[in-house]
């Protein structure tokens, strides 16, 4: 990753590289963590969800009670203490669900909290008999499209508007059913459109519920669409030991054979990778993924310790650390919060890692299209920050670097082009940018944004257009340039927009004829790499 950050002030921008080697991430031993327990205020000692809210507080379900952590001191909360909050003590999932609204999911059922108001609203199955522990025994609960909420229970699947009354329900067991049979119908539900919901069920059930028809249905092992989301065969494990939603489209199975699976929905890609570890020794159905980054994942195991495991998103390949992190301890979840610190739930109490101020901040920004490399380069001009990117669908953004919000993004020549494949984006000319891409050299003028090719201004030749390592100008006025993994380096005169180009056969002569970066030192030397 080479800087291009220019102008007045200097702002350092973070770049994620996929599959970063394990020393580039923090290391997890005991004595980075600040440990927390009844002693400190805590309701148990038993942790077994975290969340972390809008306002940046810390809730902590435990065995009995909940618990908000400002940094300083625990506040408690128990089943109708105060009078008419929880519905249950024993909270088993916590789900932040954005605009300060916070899910509770316990044994009593569903709750959503909105933590500006402390309103708590309850989604509940209503039933007068004694099987209403059963219908609102919660596992888990998603948020539809219109701000209704489908929740899974002991009993069945209930969708509930948002007024909280139900609107749709599928009951599998009833009260004639206690003591005849297991009663454990819903687990968890993903979200696959926005209509389309996979909603697992008993041991290794899958059902599909469709919100615009209302539509519950099972699926069978060998539908067509889902088949990638069934529970494999007996013959290859017969269950999914965990299943894990990373967004809309990209998912991660464990089966019970020694491997991990990634699978791309859209692009109905699956890659299989192998574990440095038998899985069933050391994860079970408690064992649950956090995500650090886009590419960084941790996995607390079922037994003791955690995991951490990098995922390559282009590849699908994922690869697990053989290390297991705090070994001592039986971890029941995990939480990286907003400042990228790790939260640690376990059953002797809650672990806190040990911050260093950070000199780096990272910033994502999300941008609608599908890239492989992501950001490529950076420049700040006028109060702007102009971001690169190697995509096929928007080459460049535009962000206004004192709030990190983005302004525009620019798609050149439309979507699926290799013009917005972008190297490098340099400036020569007063309000000018120039961004090395795929197809060779773009000008953009910064005050309206249009752009063009330079291979149709005058004076041009291919060998120079097709450049896309562009350096910065050095004290004497020169610029470098380099078409990528080609023999050819132009050195471009600004103040008189002339050109020299090197090839093997100039005088002198390039010493190979693959380039691919180029750089100049405080010296004015020029270091090309090849």
């Amino acid at each position: 990753m080479r800087s291009a950050i220019q102008s007045s002030g200097l702002i350092l921008i973070y770049f994620i590289l996929q599959m970063m080697p394990a020393s580039c991430h923090a290391q997890y031993a005991e004595k980075d963590f600040i440990h927390y327990s009844i002693r400190d205020g805590l309701t148990s000692n038993y942790i077994s969800c975290l969340q972390q809210d809008d306002h940046g507080y810390l809730w902590i379900g435990a065995e009995i009670g909940l618990n908000r952590f400002d940094g300083h001191a625990f506040d408690q909360f128990y089943q109708d203490a105060p009078e008419n909050f929880l519905v249950s003590s024993r909270l088993l999932q916590i789900k932040s669900f954005g605009d300060h609204k916070l899910g509770f999911i316990s044994n009593g059922g569903f709750q959503l909290l909105n933590t500006a108001d402390f309103t708590i609203k309850n989604y509940l199955v209503p039933d007068t008999t004694a099987f209403v522990t059963m219908h609102n025994a919660a596992w888990d609960a998603v948020e539809l499209t219109d701000g209704s909420f489908a929740v899974t229970t002991a009993s069945g699947f209930y969708v509930f508007d948002q007024t909280g009354h139900l609107s749709f329900r599928k009951d599998a067991y009833s009260l004639v059913d206690i003591g005849n049979k297991r009663i454990l119908y819903g687990r968890d539900i993903f979200s696959v459109s926005d209509s389309k919901y996979l909603v697992y069920n008993e041991a290794t059930q899958l059902a599909c519920y469709d919100a615009q028809h209302k539509v519950y249905a099972d699926i069978p092992p060998d539908d067509a669409e889902w088949k990638n989301f069934v529970h494999p065969p007996e013959d290859k494990g017969g269950f999914w030991i965990n299943k894990f939603q990373l967004n809309r489209d990209e998912f991660i199975f464990l089966p019970p054979t020694d491997s991990i699976i990634y699978y791309n929905h859209a692009l109905k890609r699956k890659t299989v990778s192998p574990l440095p570890f038998h899985s069933v020794d050391e994860l079970t159905w408690e064992s649950k993924i956090e995500k650090v980054d886009e590419n960084t994942f941790l996995i607390n195991g079922g037994y003791a310790g955690f995991y951490r495991f990098y995922l390559d998103h282009y590849s699908g390949v994922i690869r697990f650390e053989e290390k297991k992190f705090l070994p001592n301890f039986r971890i029941n979840c995990l939480l990286i919060d907003s400042d990228l610190r790790l939260w640690i739930g376990t059953t002797t109490g809650l672990l806190q890692q040990r911050m260093n101020d950070a000199f780096i901040k990272k910033y994502e920004l999300a941008i609608d299209d599908y890239t492989i490399d992501g950001y490529e380069d950076a420049y700040q001009y006028k109060g702007k920050l102009y971001l690169c990117r190697y995509s096929r669908d928007v080459g460049l953004v535009i962000v206004d670097p004192a709030t990190m919000k983005i302004l525009d993004q620019l798609e050149f020549y439309g979507r699926d082009t290799s013009w917005n494949e972008i190297f490098t984006i340099e400036m020569y000319h007063p309000d000018t940018l120039w961004l090395g891409t795929s197809q060779g050299i773009l000008w953009l003028d910064t005050k309206t944004n249009h752009y063009g090719k330079l291979k149709d201004q005058p004076g041009y030749t291919k060998e120079f257009c097709l450049s896309n390592i562009l350096e910065k100008a050095d004290s004497n006025g020169y610029a470098w340039m380099c078409y990528l993994l080609r023999g050819t380096v132009i050195r471009y005169h600004i103040p008189s927009r002339s050109y020299t180009i090197f090839t093997e056969q100039s005088h002198p002569p390039l010493p190979f004829n693959k380039v691919k970066s180029i750089v100049n030192d405080v010296y004015g030397d020029v270091w090309i790499g090849g």
